[in-house]
């Protein structure tokens, strides 16, 4: 009986270790030997559930619109930010701007990808350099995170444009 347990136990973990994305319930959130009607780890959240807001970008929104050719738009300056609330928390590994133009200079030159479960203290996953048409965000561990926010720490020549954001 205790070897069936931890088999199952085992199991489970080995299943939640590579989960690459979800939200809300997962096996990390139940306690030990609980059982659910539910998956192991749901899919992301719709983004007609996510809110994406800015004080230093226009139309943010945009941003998560499911559409390439609208954009949030803002200057590339250290600071400038990006929040986007998830709607619940989800678990990912990775985060993909698509800058959706052939503007050379739509990005900034080093972005942060930071993540926080109540939307007052943030910590950095990761900071990465910014590329002409999509910039990745590739987490080793996956990250469970309500709120994402992408912060300029290097400005680049040009405005900051981000035409889509996926998480997986």
């Amino acid at each position: 009986m205790l070897v069936n347990r931890i088999g199952w136990y085992a199991i489970g973990t080995y299943a939640f270790l590579l989960a690459a994305a979800g939200c809300g319930d997962d096996i990390a959130t139940r306690p030990p030997g609980a059982r659910g009607g539910r998956a192991l780890v749901a899919a992301i959240s719709p983004k007609a559930q996510w809110r994406a807001t800015s004080a230093t970008m226009s139309e943010p929104e945009a941003a998560i619109d499911s559409r390439l050719q609208s954009a949030a738009v803002g200057p590339s300056v250290p600071k400038a930010e990006l929040l986007i609330d998830l709607g619940k928390p989800c678990l990912f590994n990775r985060v993909i701007l698509d800058h959706g133009t052939n503007d050379d200079e739509a990005y900034p030159r080093q972005v942060a990808l930071q993540t926080s479960m109540d939307g007052r203290v943030f910590y950095t996953r990761k900071t990465g350099l910014g590329t002409r048409w999509r910039t990745n965000f590739s987490l080793i561990t996956p990250t469970t995170a309500r709120y994402v926010r992408l912060e300029v720490i290097k400005a680049g020549t040009g405005s900051w444009r981000i035409a889509e954001v996926t998480l997986e």
